[in-house]
């Protein structure tokens, strides 16, 4: 039988993510391919391996030490008084209106043309084009 089975291969085999066609083949490789047989066994001890590492409990002084460290991060993420927000808000909403204006100031062709355009759509909608 020729060589045909990869890696990938192996690894939805064990996972049972093969379509049955593919299942078939790879199952019969195995029977007479002793080094993919190897190579999936190692595949299933480093699964069990996998497996059993998240079982473990981590040790309570380290999640202690993850917590004191997260602490000063949530401190930080608290929401904005209201005075903060209002000034924030009041620059924001003047920086647009400030960048408006020298717009409209200092590239008047701009709004002229946006207007025309406006003008043009409106009255095309009008006459049903």
């Amino acid at each position: 039988m020729a060589h045909d089975v990869s890696a990938e291969d192996l690894s939805a085999f064990l996972d049972g993510e093969l379509p049955a066609e593919r299942k078939a083949q790879v199952a019969e490789h195995l029977r007479a391919c002793a080094s993919c047989g190897r190579e999936l066994e190692r595949f299933k001890k480093a699964s069990a391996a996998f497996r059993q590492h998240g079982k473990r409990a981590l040790p309570a002084r380290l999640l202690d030490k993850i917590r004191d460290r997260l602490r000063p991060v949530a401190r930080r993420s608290e929401p904005m008084d209201s005075l903060v927000y209002v000034f924030a808000l009041t620059v924001v909403v003047g920086v647009v209106l400030v960048t408006g204006v020298a717009l409209k100031r200092f590239m008047p062709g701009l709004f002229s043309s946006i207007q025309q355009m406006i003008s043009g759509a409106a009255t095309s909608l009008g006459q049903g084009k």
